[in-house]
């Protein structure tokens, strides 16, 4: 490789130019993908970002596990029902008879922990701090006049017979989950013309006023599955038995479908597709930038190809498992890539929603911080080696073409420290590369190696609904199986789950060997030893929270964190 320097500071000028226009040929941008129109993402897979041998071995293996898994139950069915005449042929494709329908599918596979325990509510509580879908509470200011619960309702559950509303949301004890972007999505089927339903919920949870601060920890207080509160939309509460298994049921579907749909593959995926894409026709080979951003990259055009051919569309995973029809879970994906970048950057993110006070035990959160500061000391300090001012970066063309083609071609919004989407300081490029990396990095993996824990028990997070939300608190067991997956769409979504959350390829912060220039060693040994600590650091938490009887939360353990988005 060529020394890495600024274009400024670059006299092989010719050189430069000719590695760009070499680059430019190999990456072009694509919008009319049947299955993502409109979005901005890589034209086909050039050859460099085709995937490795290492990982092609690692995806075989887990394939490999898969269909070992798949192949004893089918054996298992089929001699079952030559045996029982009783077995009723088509019983795979109705709804279940009872719970242990769908544990009977993990033959080989490991069954979820969730499987013993997402029945209570300490754990659903739990799964909006350090589930698959940890980036929805907020902090509530005010009750919600359409969300109507009241102090009678409020106290009523077991906790807080002495607490208050007021209280609560004075003390920022208050909290709610709300799904209403999910109003986008239209009722689908699953292609075999089985009705399946989309649900909009809004959720309470409150931190007791008295507790001790090692089992302080969010309680569910109210569910209603609609947005607006009707006669055929009432408050559900845990005093309000199978209604209430039925309303967590469906806060769980619309998880599935908003964590799916926007927090795993428009907010980590194809917001980084275009930087990708940029990133390659606007920074020369030798540009500091690009060998910083490279192996944050790897396997991420590829992997998203993948999913454009496979997973989104018609017909696929998505058509066939998630809630609504293909058409508007596109529509969703879509709206979500018109966020702001700067406003998406996690301490915003955390800060707007409230969610900042150490008073809620929140893991993701407080491990997340820790990645992110340690993220954002390494890229500090590597660029510092190459900008030393403000005009340093105003004088580098290449990254002034970069910022205009990530805002025009690339369609990221609000990317930029001007309103012209331009960068003119060293501390915004700071942000927004450590932006970058975490959302390929940590946030990818919060979001996708959590899937087989969670979703992979279908019963704790379906991908759809098969009956319309209840409608009154009187309601029998079978109503609550009638709502869940049948037994055949849930074995579909339970493959799903764990082919994507099975690949660990990579790891943050170990790069290939001579990677960088030997000025940079120092400074990635202190980035090492940072992750080093903050692995430290969660696995104490993690003792305390085993010795405290909750779910230990290590999905942002730096080992178990890629340096890409390559599944």
């Amino acid at each position: 490789m060529p020394k890495i320097q600024l274009p400024q500071n670059d006299n092989s000028v010719e050189s430069r130019k000719n590695n760009l226009q070499k680059n430019q040929q190999k990456y072009h941008y694509k919008y009319d993908y049947k299955s993502l129109n409109g979005i901005a993402m890589a034209d086909g897979v050039p050859c460099r970002e085709l995937p490795s041998f290492s990982w092609i071995k690692m995806a075989i293996i887990t394939a490999l596990r898969l269909l070992r898994n798949v192949g004893i139950y089918n054996f298992l069915q089929r001699f079952t029902f030559r045996i029982s005449k009783k077995q009723d042929l088509n019983r795979l494709s109705k709804q279940p008879k009872k719970m242990s329908d769908y544990i009977r599918y993990f033959q080989s596979l490991d069954i979820p922990k969730i499987t013993f325990s997402y029945q209570d509510d300490s754990v659903f509580a739990r799964m909006r701090v350090a589930g698959q879908n940890p980036v929805m509470i907020s902090l509530v200011k005010k009750v919600d006049p359409d969300f109507p619960v009241s102090d009678t309702l409020f106290q009523s559950v077991e906790g807080f017979s002495k607490d208050t509303l007021a209280t609560a949301i004075s003390d920022k004890r208050l909290f709610i989950v709300d799904y209403k972007e999910l109003e986008l999505i239209k009722d689908g089927n699953n292609g075999h013309g089985v009705q399946q339903y989309n649900y909009t919920p809004k959720a309470l949870f409150a931190i007791p006023k008295y507790q001790s601060s090692i089992n302080s920890s969010l309680l569910p207080i109210a569910i209603q599955c609609g947005q607006v509160a009707s006669d055929q939309t009432p408050i559900y509460t845990p005093n309000d038995g199978t209604a209430w298994n039925m309303a967590k049921t469906i806060v769980q579907i619309a998880d599935f479908n908003y964590h799916e749909l926007v927090s795993h593959l428009a907010a980590t995926h194809l917001l980084i597709e275009p930087f990708i894409v940029t990133t390659h026709r606007q920074l020369a080979d030798n540009h500091p930038l690009k060998v910083l951003l490279l192996p944050h990259f790897e396997g991420t055009i590829f992997i998203n190809w993948a999913a454009q051919l496979a997973l989104v569309n018609t017909g696929g995973k998505v058509d066939t498992l998630f809630s609504g029809t293909i058409e508007s879970s596109r529509a969703l994906v879509a709206q979500r890539l018109t966020l702001s970048f700067n406003d998406e950057m996690f301490p915003n993110t955390i800060k707007r929603r409230g969610v900042d006070d150490p008073k809620l035990l929140y893991p993701y959160r407080d491990d997340a911080q820790q990645i992110w500061q340690a993220i954002s000391e390494w890229v500090s300090s590597y660029l510092d080696l190459y900008y030393k001012n403000d005009q340093d970066i105003v004088n580098d063309s290449e990254l002034a073409l970069w910022a205009d083609e990530l805002r025009v071609a690339g369609h990221v919004i609000g990317f930029g420290d001007t309103d012209e989407g331009t960068v003119t300081t060293l501390a915004y490029l700071k942000e927004a590369v450590t932006m970058i990396i975490f959302t390929s990095s940590a946030q990818h993996a919060a979001v996708n190696f959590t899937q087989h824990d969670f979703a992979g028990y279908p019963p704790n997070m379906p991908a759809a609904g098969y009956t319309a939300a209840p409608s009154k608190k009187d309601q029998s067991t079978q109503a609550w199986l009638d709502l869940l997956t049948p037994v055949n769409m849930s074995a579909k979504q339970v493959e799903l789950v764990f082919l994507l959350s099975g690949v660990y390829y990579t790891k943050l912060g170990q790069y290939k060997a001579n990677y960088f220039d030997s000025a940079i060693t120092p400074l990635l040994k202190q980035f090492s030893t940072n992750l080093e600590t903050i692995e430290k650091n969660i696995n104490l938490r993690n003792q305390q929270t085993d010795f405290a009887a909750m779910m230990p939360y290590s999905y942002l353990l730096p080992s178990h964190i890629p340096q890409s988005i390559n599944i």
